[in-house]
């Protein structure tokens, strides 16, 4: 882009985003002055909102302004958490949990999920399509919880904003038994900015609030604002804060752009009867797109060697005899089979993109030509990389050259036909969309910045809702009524062709109370605290989406003025149900489906103290559940079908296929009014824990837990699959918890470290043809160890260190589909007569996507779970210089681990560093943020482990500056 476009293009974003912040300011700040207009309230009657379950409320006062702080990150150590279920001291949590406070957060710059790995050991998140809206945790998808109620999944649809919070709670391993049915891995419990409070969790008793602008690399531009202060409602005091954010940016990859803006409001209110009400809504709207580098190998990840070229056959050319829709930039289902067709039957293994190779025998019978034994793993089945090449070129790919020599100027494709026919897939002929333009093909250096893999418009509408009851004024005796309710809309429109319009909601209520037995009942030596909850929660989703993802077809390096270098052009952008649903043109839905499943359950929980300097923690809860999914008829290719052969009337298989290619046909009736119901079914599950610590002397604190909690087996996108509500198992699985681990607090807090060693395992499932393989609750185990520091030696200097190790296997051996390039699938280069590369064996199958399915007894040599390094590290050091400067650095190291499940392909180790200058004066605080300072070339694994092909490429040295004015 020329530097004219640039500005031209910054300056478009700068005007978009004054007028965004225009309208937040015109919405937020009357609001707030009104506030601000009545009278400071008197010191709290009711103490203020618990951190967890079970928290004793704060001193009431009041302050005229909100604290800067003007030291460097205070001390955790003491700071109450609720990962155990009750609110203790991080100390005396007896579980693995750590502490994002806004203080870190502000310092480090964390705004998004994957900058919480720069301070939180085990956090480290894959993409999806470059997006980590979830988190993992320990290696796994992690529930998030608001204020502890049940977030909707984020799947990576949306960027997910943390500058709105004041916290963050991450913990390690299973929910308490308070939460209900979750995941395996942890949780993440989110805390907002509330309603009118300062650090110490007190009214403001006059209006405060900021601006904020942040500028940088890759055209970042955002604008936030906040404002909060005392309310007098009906004679009812309180607080409110309101909070907005509008970003209209860029990013490292050229053609991913971020728009988005959120508003947020807290209100609280005291003496609302007995209870003190805490309230607050969140709305917000994100657009961005997603892209993976795509045609990874090896030479690509170690020095930049990409694979070029374009695909040999044009698929925007009309669908056969009917010409209607040729030309119109996008290909549709027809012109696939037309232009591409397959040999035989239409089947999902047998389409015009989309072929299943059969994987071969090393030794044995039924052995490949040219196999060599020594390459053989159980069952005879050849070793990944290992598989026999096999010369020469398809025979559909000949006779096109054959027709077409201009696309074979030197005759050595041709000429490699006398040598064999390559690799064959099941269906016995590669269809012709797979092959890439002899006459393009090549090698070059990569551009980072771009991407072949490209999903162009993820948009989507978050709100959430929050009203909770708080009656706190008893230590002892305590009670919350909360109400809450999240819902995803999201509209993703990709080019691959994949494309969806998903709507996931979420109710949920829950009533806890805790109750501190009294002294009289007990012996002197014992004290309990008590606490009880039961709750109702009930999700239901709907998706109609494409299918799809030719994610290689795409050359990132193709020069092309009128669409783009690098961009996707007609033939290699397809329609889809989003922008085109027609059977002419287009692709109509190949999945619509609906969903719901209710969670209904009690639990209770004892906290136990026997001696003072020994700790009890135990607990259990019982869940019900019911579910239910409806299936909606869908077009597979082949004719409308329905999922699990639902009985629709014979629609005439095959010769449908050719019928629609070939003629104007209409949806048929049965296909707009099919569907089938599963459901709805019932199951049921049990969660308990137990704790035990016991404070030693000089400050060190050992503690053990155990839990086997319930598992609810739903998708990524929270909807529960037809496969699994007719599961014989049911919908409810099983995790299982040990942990061990010493934790130590020294010299009055300066020095607080951890250590925990955990086993934890997804325990329900036994074998391969389990049928909750669908769930993101994965059927793995997970071994590891992990240590965290954190050190304030003088006022001004703080350091954190972590350091992490785990392995992650599966269960058994799930019966995995992996997609693999043309030379791992044993294809040959063609060479030009001076020995040089003319016809990469890549490029036999880039057009198009291969599959090949993992035979269960090789499977068993490749039961690791890849995609994250296996060992982590990161420090954080911050100092506070004088006259208001302060500086910050922190760095991570991650062990090389690789990209898909069968080890073809590595990811190195790397390390990065970050930095950062800061500034405060009064009201004014400026801050010089560098990211990847060392400029290092590093990359991330996509979700999943079975596509060696793709990789998100993480942004070089980038530059950020940030302006922040209190008032």
């Amino acid at each position: 882009m020329s530097s004219r476009r640039k500005l031209r293009k910054s300056g478009r974003n700068l005007r978009d985003a004054t007028k965004d912040l225009t309208a937040a300011l015109a919405i937020l700040v009357p609001t707030g002055m009104a506030y601000a207009q009545t009278p400071a309230p008197p010191p709290a009657t009711q103490g203020t909102p618990a951190a967890a379950e079970g928290a004793a409320p704060a001193e009431a006062s009041v302050l005229s302004d909100m604290v800067v702080n003007a030291s460097a990150i205070p001390s955790i150590a003491s700071e109450a958490v609720g990962g155990g279920g009750f609110a203790k001291p991080l100390l005396e949590t007896p579980r693995a949990v750590s502490l994002i406070n806004e203080d870190t957060l502000n310092l480090l710059g964390i705004n998004a999920i994957e900058d919480i790995v720069r301070a939180v050991p085990g956090t480290y998140t894959t993409t999806r399509y470059g997006l980590q809206g979830g988190i993992n945790v320990r290696g796994i998808p992690a529930d998030v919880y608001w204020r502890g109620m049940k977030r909707i999944t984020a799947q990576g649809h949306y960027r997910t904003d943390l500058s709105s919070l004041s916290s963050m709670e991450i913990v390690k391993g299973a929910a308490p038994p308070i939460y209900g049915l979750g995941r395996i891995g942890g949780y993440v419990d989110q805390t907002p900015r509330s309603g009118g409070k300062a650090k110490n969790g007190t009214y403001l008793s006059d209006l405060n609030g900021f601006v904020q602008g942040v500028t940088g690399s890759f055209e970042k531009l955002e604008a936030t604002t906040g404002v909060g202060g005392p309310v007098d409602i009906a004679g009812k005091q309180g607080g409110f804060y309101t909070y907005g954010l509008v970003e209209n940016s860029g990013t490292y990859v050229r053609q991913v752009n971020v728009r988005q803006r959120l508003l947020q409001s807290a209100l609280s209110l005291n003496n609302v009867g007995m209870f003190r009400v805490e309230s607050g809504v969140q709305i917000q709207n994100s657009q961005t797109s997603g892209g993976y580098m795509n045609r990874v190998t090896q030479g690509l990840i170690d020095n930049g060697t990409y694979v070029r070229g374009s695909p040999l056959v044009n698929l925007d050319a009309g669908a056969g005899a009917n010409k209607d829709g040729a030309g119109d930039g996008f290909v549709g289902q027809r012109e696939q089979h037309a232009n591409s067709p397959v040999n035989g039957n239409v089947s999902a293994a047998n389409r015009p993109l989309d072929q299943r190779f059969n994987w071969p025998k090393c030794s044995g019978t039924g052995a490949a030509p040219g196999a060599d034994p020594k390459f053989a793993g159980p069952g005879g089945w050849c070793l990944p990389g290992h598989f026999p090449v096999q010369a020469g070129i398809p025979d559909s790919l000949n006779q096109y050259l054959k027709d077409n020599p201009s696309k074979d100027p030197t005759g050595a494709l041709r000429a490699a036909a006398a040598l064999g026919k390559g690799v064959t897939p099941a269906s016995g002929s590669l269809p012709l969309g797979f092959f890439l333009d002899p006459t393009t093909t090549g090698f070059a250096e990569v551009d980072y910045r771009r991407n072949g893999s490209y999903e162009r418009l993820q948009n989507a509408n978050v709100g959430l809702a929050w009203f909770d009851l708080v009656y706190d004024t008893d230590p002892d005796f305590t009670m919350k009524i909360q109400t809450f309710s999240d819902n995803l809309d999201t509209y993703k429109d990709s080019y691959l062709p994949y494309g969806e319009k998903q709507g996931i909601h979420r109710f949920e209520e829950k009533f806890t109370v805790t109750r501190r037995l009294p002294e009289k009942w007990l012996p002197g030596w014992v004290d309990v605290n008590t606490l009880s909850s039961i709750s109702y929660r009930r999700t239901g989703g709907y998706i109609r989406s494409s299918s799809g993802d030719f994610d290689y077809r795409q050359d990132v390096l193709r020069g092309d003025p009128q669409y783009g270098d690098g961009q996707h052009y007609p033939n290699t952008k397809f329609a889809n149900q989003l922008n085109d649903p027609s059977w002419l043109t287009g692709a109509p839905a190949e999945a619509e489906r609906r969903s719901v499943y209710d969670e209904f359950g009690a639990g209770f929980m004892f906290d136990i103290n026997i001696f003072k300097n020994t700790n009890l923690t135990l607990g259990g809860r019982w869940d019900g559940s019911t579910a239910r999914d409806i299936e909606y008829a869908h077009n597979n290719q082949q004719a409308p079908s329905l999922a699990n052969s639902c009985a629709l009337p014979p629609s005439g298989g095959n010769a449908l296929t050719s019928k629609y290619i070939s003629e104007s046909t209409t949806l048929v009736p049965e296909l707009q009014s099919g569907r089938c119901d599963y459901g709805p079914a019932w199951d049921d599950g049990k969660t308990w824990s137990i704790s035990l610590s016991h404070q030693l002397p000089f400050g060190i604190r050992p503690y053990f837990t155990i839990a086997d909690a319930s598992v609810i087996l739903d998708a990524s996108n929270n909807i529960v699959q037809n496969t699994i509500v007719t599961a014989p198992g049911g919908h409810i699985g099983r995790s299982k918890l040990s942990e061990a681990g010493i934790k130590g607090n020294w010299f009055r807090g300066k020095l607080f470290a951890s250590v925990a060693m955990y086993r934890q395992l997804r325990s329900d499932v036994s074998n391969p043809s389990d049928p909750t393989a669908g769930a993101d609750s994965s059927a793995t185990k997970t071994r590891g160890l992990e240590m965290q520091i954190d050190a304030n030696p003088t006022r001004k200097l703080h350091v954190g260190f972590y350091a992490v190790g785990q392995h992650q296997k599966y269960v058994f051996n799930t019966n995995s589909q992996l997609q693999l390039t043309g030379r791992q699938l044993g294809f040959q280069d063609i060479l030009a007569a001076d020995g040089s590369v003319l016809y990469p064996a890549e490029a036999f199958v880039y057009g198009g996507r291969v599959q090949l399915v993992l035979p269960a007894d090789l499977g068993q040599l490749y039961l690791d779970r890849v995609g994250e390094p296996r060992y982590q590290a990161g420090v954080n050091i911050d100092y506070k210089l004088p006259a208001g400067f302060g500086v910050h650095v922190d760095g991570q190291r991650f062990s090389a681990f690789y990209l898909d499940r069968t080890k073809t392909v590595e990811l190195p180790m790397s390390f990065t560093m970050n930095t950062g200058f800061t500034y405060d004066h009064n009201r004014l605080h400026l801050k010089l943020s560098g990211f990847n300072v060392l400029d290092k070339r590093y990359f991330r694994a996509g979700t999943g482990d079975t596509n060696v092909n793709l990789v998100s490429v993480m942004p070089g040295t980038a530059i950020q500056f940030q302006a922040k004015l209190d008032y």
